[in-house]
């Protein structure tokens, strides 16, 4: 008796299950296939799901920056493949494996030099609402700021800006750090060297504060967003030094200036405390309001 010989095969992932492509499969490459489709190879990203599975399915085709499946490649066309198969497949898939650090730098510079991340593709595979066609804009999903040219990527910035305490926050608590990003944003707007600098600051500051979030001065130093000024709370009952150029760029669009009746003094109000520099920019005496 003959073994049927197998023919080799893809299948697009459609929302009721699995549709068969029905070309001449054996003779196509991925690229081909994805151009088939409609689609720029560059924006699949293939997994081989390990090389000692047993299953009638050999790739799966990723949306790049995405946990959505394609297209898979099958050992046997005659046997189309499940969703039950395809999870089991996929099943040691890791979004933060598959595309670290690494895998964003090498993938965004291949895409700069060959032209091929538009505006349209950041939108539809990380949901970005890009307006603007030569403007800059956060990926926070990748951790990455994005600018553009005519619409096309033309540099990136990994955000390798926030600094050791930023990253330990970031990894035992990133909603901490959303929301001191978003606190920072809201004044800084899309000043992003600032915005980290604002978050480098208060996450470097938590760490040297007694107690952390048990301190008996925190309810003094709310903020928006469910944040905390760690660093105005060292300054002001800790002796933690500040310059007058320090407390207004950590403090941007949050204080108010004071009348003063000493020309060489200046006074500001911050939440629950005033503050007051003399001529050279140093404090001098910090109060709390009554």
């Amino acid at each position: 008796m003959f073994r049927r010989k197998k023919t080799y095969g893809a299948f697009v992932k459609t929302n009721t299950g699995f549709t068969p492509i029905e070309d001449n499969i054996a003779k196509l490459s991925f690229n081909d296939i994805s151009m088939h489709l409609g689609y720029d190879p560059f924006h699949f990203h293939s997994y081989h799901g390990g090389f000692k599975k047993r299953s009638n399915i050999q790739l799966a085709a990723f949306d790049v920056f995405t946990e959505n499946v394609v297209f898979v490649l099958v050992d046997d066309i005659t046997k189309t493949p499940t969703e039950k198969s395809l999870k089991r497949f996929t099943r040691k898939f890791n979004f933060n494996e598959e595309f670290d650090s690494i895998f964003i730098r090498d993938y965004l510079l291949e895409g700069i030099e060959s032209k091929s991340l538009n505006i349209d593709f950041f939108s539809r595979n990380l949901g970005l609402q890009i307006n603007d066609p030569n403007g800059e804009i956060l990926a926070e999903k990748l951790d990455v700021k994005l600018f553009f040219i005519n619409g096309t990527l033309a540099s990136f910035k990994l955000t390798n800006d926030l600094e050791e305490w930023a990253r330990h926050l970031k990894k035992i608590n990133i909603e901490v750090i959303s929301n001191y990003a978003r606190l920072a944003k809201k004044y800084w707007h899309d000043d992003y060297d600032m915005i980290y600098n604002e978050v480098n600051m208060q996450s470097e500051s938590f760490a040297n504060i007694p107690s952390g979030y048990l301190n008996e001065y925190i309810p003094l130093h709310k903020g928006e967003f469910n944040t905390i000024n760690f660093l105005m709370l060292l300054v002001c009952h800790y002796e933690q030094n500040i310059t007058e150029y320090q407390f207004k760029q950590y403090n941007h669009g949050r204080y108010f200036e004071l009348p003063s009746n000493n020309l060489m003094i200046k006074k500001y109000s911050l939440n629950k405390f005033n503050y007051s520099f003399d001529n050279d920019g140093k404090l001098i005496n910090k109060e709390q309001m009554k």
